[in-house]
């Protein structure tokens, strides 16, 4: 009896480790090539900024492509992690994921939406060459791909998992069988 709750145990024990050990992949959007456009400033020239973006249609480009942040000088984000590095407000920066400046244009050079996107797409170019979103050539269209709209989550199959738990039974056997045969000496030897 004691063998048996005792490989049930370790049974137990070892396929909550083997679901433990299995790998899960998170299928993510593919946009780390992406830039990121980060506006600074008060409150409203954040939103005179914000509304360049929204109305120029080379800033509505530029925005709909790269990764738009807007910092406030009144937020937490922008009093902990920009206060010290940005010196002069209004700012609109253009970073890689790697945070790598590639432009950035501040103070009273941001007079309207229009020479903002002049500046950003000379700034680009003159700098960095092709750099900008809305200087990209158009991309080669992509064959359709059927699209599973259940869960994003994938397991992945892992043979050494399967292996692990195979030994882990084994183990659980040879311990039963232990004290099996330990139950039996004590039992001959009285």
């Amino acid at each position: 009896m004691l063998r048996i709750l005792l490989a049930t145990m370790l049974l137990a024990c070892a396929s909550s480790l083997y679901a433990g050990t299995q790998e899960r992949v998170v299928n993510l959007p593919q946009d780390g090539d992406k830039l990121f456009v980060t506006v600074f400033g008060d409150t409203a020239d954040c939103a005179r900024i914000t509304g360049w973006f929204n109305a120029v249609p080379e800033l509505k480009a530029v925005k709909s492509r790269t990764h738009f942040n807007v910092y406030p000088t009144t937020g937490n984000m922008y009093q902990q992690r920009y206060a010290k590095s940005i010196k002069r407000l209004p700012t609109v920066k253009v970073q890689t994921a790697d945070s790598d400046k590639l432009f950035q244009l501040s103070g009273p050079s941001l007079t309207t939406g229009e020479a903002l996107a002049k500046h950003l797409n000379t700034g680009c170019i003159r700098r960095w060459g092709n750099c900008c979103p809305q200087q990209e050539a158009a991309p080669e269209p992509e064959p359709e791909v059927a699209v599973d709209d259940g869960d994003m989550v994938e397991p992945i199959e892992d043979k050494p998992s399967d292996l692990l738990l195979v030994g882990i039974v084994l183990v659980g056997m040879l311990a039963g069988s232990v004290v099996a045969f330990k139950d039996k000496v004590k039992s001959l030897v009285k």
